[in-house]
């Protein structure tokens, strides 16, 4: 683990500029709802998913047209210039803006609230199959509502339209606001502990943080613009290779090798999926903003996975489905973390829950809220999602395994954020999804 660096203790050059920044302050607030709905159409575009790519790297290229444009304002010496706090605070907005919008959230589950009835034929029988289980409050079954989102040659601005997606989007809305509130208050009751106590380095937010110190150091350093050029020119010839094909390119995307591995033991490596090569100079500069200890494990815990391949198959075990049970492992792995978290912040969560009933004086005025408050608040949102799941049709019992699954998988994933900076992360097989459906069945 990293000691917390010194830039987070140094105070502002800015001096009385930051120090009269409050959380009321109107200016970033309005900037960054301004640029989210810019952000959300060109997340549309990009597909950027939350589990690559972190910082987001749209972000940080909104992060910078705005560093431009403050040099640019303060060089004709006008006031009201943005301040790093206020920059800030516009960067997190649009991170957690790009985070709600992005692939595998709000771009799949738009679809997903018309799919079933706009794909439900008679051959399929669909209807009869599981629509009584699909909540009308929760999807639209009306095909001339959904007509227009699937064929075109119309907008959601026409009243039919309005009126059929409305209120799903609401009740969708309400429902990923109360997720976001529950992970919110978990944030603010594991913050000081984690920031003060434990003082993680946090490496994710060593870029955006480095561009808004002031007089921006960084961008008079000759390596970083190095970096830039190596990266700038690999991309634009890439880029010039898609428009021009007889201009060359730069091989860097993942390459599958599996038609390499033909011959045994090493046809073993490729019964779990495939295996590529690629060369992203982003993940290069990234890599030296991660602790040395995990950029030595993510190459080396990848060779031991594909080595034990090789050992299932010369065992014979690779005839029993899913061996040898990779996302089970990552599944532990994560489950694993969430209790290391709690069991190493169990004196600071002690103290919260005394907090709560008034019998600590731990000081939480450098929250965003109190500490009763997000216990409360906590508690509160997650009975509302729960409510919410039985009313769309759950078992009670299962909604919470659910939730519990995924907040801890949540803590775990916010906790190699905060303490490893690796820039990208897949659970795709290892949701709550993926593993309570192999454990107690669709049945159930």
């Amino acid at each position: 683990m990293r000691p917390i660096s010194k830039w987070q203790h140094a105070k502002s050059r800015t001096g009385s500029e930051d120090r009269k920044f409050s959380t009321t302050s109107w200016r970033p607030v309005l900037i960054g709802l301004i640029l989210i709905p810019i952000n959300s159409f060109g997340i549309l575009l990009m597909r950027i998913s939350p589990t690559f790519s972190v910082p987001f790297y749209n972000v940080i290229l909104f992060l910078l047209i705005l560093i431009i444009a403050n040099g640019l304002w303060r060089k004709f010496r006008l006031k009201s210039v943005l301040s790093p706090s206020e920059l800030c605070v516009i960067y997190v907005m649009l991170s957690c803006s790009t985070a709600l919008t992005c692939n595998h959230l709000l771009t799949e589950l738009i679809p997903v609230i018309g799919h079933a009835a706009w794909y439900a034929t008679t051959e399929n029988e669909w209807r009869s199959l599981f629509f009584r289980y699909l909540p009308s409050w929760l999807t639209i079954n009306d095909i001339r509502i959904l007509r227009g989102y699937y064929e075109g040659g119309s907008n959601f601005h026409v009243g039919n339209h309005i009126r059929g997606w409305l209120f799903p989007i609401i009740c969708w809305t309400t429902f990923l606001t109360a997720l976001v509130w529950v992970m919110l208050c978990i944030n603010v009751i594991i913050r000081i502990q984690w920031t003060h106590s434990e003082r993680l380095a946090y490496p994710v937010i060593e870029l955006p943080r480095e561009m808004v110190v002031p007089h921006n150091p960084i961008f008079r350093n000759q390596l970083f613009w190095l970096g830039v050029l190596i990266a700038t020119t690999i991309t634009m010839i890439n880029g010039l290779h898609e428009i021009f094909p007889a201009i060359p390119d730069i091989p860097t995307k993942r390459r599958n090798i599996n038609y390499l591995l033909t011959t045994p033991p090493w046809d073993a490596l490729k019964s779990y999926g495939y295996i590529t090569v690629s060369f992203y100079p982003f993940m290069i500069g990234l890599g030296f903003l991660m602790p040395l200890d995990l950029s030595f494990s993510c190459w080396f815990f990848f060779v031991v996975s594909k080595i034990t391949l090789i050992f299932t198959t010369m065992a014979g075990w690779q005839s029993r489905p899913r061996m040898p049970f990779y996302d089970e492992q990552a599944f532990g792995a994560f489950l694993s973390i969430c209790v290391f978290v709690m069991w190493s912040s169990r004196q600071h969560l002690h103290q919260i829950v005394l907090k709560v009933f008034r019998q600590s004086r731990v000081d939480d005025s450098m929250e965003p809220m109190s500490y009763r408050t997000a216990c409360w608040g906590a508690i509160g949102g997650l009975i509302f999602l729960i409510f919410f799941s039985v009313k769309a049709g759950m078992a009670l019992w299962l909604v919470c395994l659910l939730f519990a699954i995924y907040f801890a998988l949540s803590v775990s994933v916010t906790r190699l954020r905060a303490e490893l900076g690796f820039p990208a992360h897949s659970l795709w097989h290892a949701t709550p999804y993926f593993v309570l459906l192999p454990t107690i069945g669709s049945a159930k």
